[in-house]
């Protein structure tokens, strides 16, 4: 074949088991003088089978310059691809099936050590940003909820970010790694803000925080009064009162329940803090209740109270073991909860 007729035709060429184009006659010259082809390499033309060497096609002087040697080629020849009806002349070398999940989660150690290594730079900036965000947002909001939460997420963020391996073990040691750090990070904001996220050092805004947040499901609160007492007004009384949502499948005695349950556990939170200094406390309940004219309006229904008296012999390491029911005073029942409280009962 003339230089005329090879220039005017397309062409593939064998590189190990790959045949890569087709690509016109002054391409495979250029890929000669880069040293990807050489004078041995076989190339067929565009709806050929017959395989020739490439100086066959080649002008003399390119395999007289030719210097470099091209990878070692098979004795003998790959098929000749055929372009279908859906290809496009310019998809000069096949590409591979898309690897499933299932494969890229289970792939080999060779496979991967193959890969180049990830950038781990933007992964960790990334980290650092998100940290910034979360200290920001916990000295704003003071929610230790909030803190475990992202810390959680940012555990399971870092440990895909920054592995770089495929395996499927690597990668569980890096979540791993990651809930520690998120952990870790969740720990050192909270011992930043405060515990449990409140500032201790303004009593007041301390009381009616852990108030509102023991009585997180109440429909509303009519007031939270936190003032001094004592000789030297070094104490605090509490007074609060706060409206139950009650118990509507429990009917009026699983709202008295609720009541006593939910009373029980603002004195043990607010109680638990000695550094707070409360005294007195007082908890009022109210009840939306209908009349007999079907109006309908907030009520008082169950007022109990802890003096100092009581206050001072608690021991504030142990109150999960407390009853505040046993110890506090009922300062008023509504007569709907008389059938169902044992003290009127006697």
């Amino acid at each position: 074949m003339d230089n005329q007729q090879a220039s005017n035709e397309r062409w593939y060429y064998s590189q190990g088991e790959a045949v890569n184009g087709p690509f016109s006659l002054s391409e495979l010259l250029q890929k000669a003088e880069e040293g990807i082809l050489n004078s041995e390499t076989l190339v067929v033309p565009e709806g050929s089978e017959d395989w020739r060497p490439f100086s066959a096609i080649a002008p003399a002087d390119t395999n007289s310059q030719e210097a470099k040697e091209a990878p070692s080629q098979h004795a003998e020849p790959p098929p000749v691809p055929h372009e279908s009806a859906g290809t496009m002349p310019n998809d000069n070398v096949d590409k591979p099936a898309p690897k499933k999940l299932r494969d890229k989660l289970f792939e080999s150690p060779v496979e991967a050590s193959a890969k180049p290594a990830p950038n781990n730079k933007d992964a960790l900036k990334g980290c650092g940003a998100l940290v910034l965000l979360i200290v920001v947002a916990a000295i704003l909001w003071h929610h230790w909820r909030f803190l475990l939460t992202m810390g959680g997420f940012l555990g399971v963020w870092y440990g895909f970010a920054s592995s770089g391996l495929q395996a499927k073990r690597s990668k569980v040691y890096s979540v791993g790694g990651g809930f520690v750090l998120g952990l870790l990070t969740m720990m050192l904001l909270r011992s930043c803000v405060g515990t449990d996220g409140i500032d201790f050092s303004n009593p007041p805004a301390a009381i009616e925080k852990l108030a509102k947040e023991s009585l997180g499901s109440a429909e509303g609160f009519e007031y939270i009064k936190v003032e001094k007492t004592g000789p030297n007004q070094d104490g605090y009384f509490v007074n609060i009162s706060y409206r139950s949502p009650g118990d509507f499948i429990g009917g009026e005695k699983g709202s008295f329940q609720r009541i006593k349950r939910d009373m029980n556990d603002t004195y043990k939170t607010i109680l638990a803090h000695p550094e707070l200094a409360v005294v007195h406390l007082k908890i009022n309940a109210q009840l939306e209740l209908k009349d007999k004219f079907g109006n309908t309006a907030w009520v008082d229904v169950y007022r109990t109270r802890l003096e100092e008296a009581a206050t001072g012999k608690l021991n504030r390491q142990n109150l999960n073991l407390v009853d505040f029911e046993e110890i506090w005073d009922v300062v008023f029942i509504h007569p709907i909860f008389w059938p169902f409280d044992e003290k009127q009962s006697r």
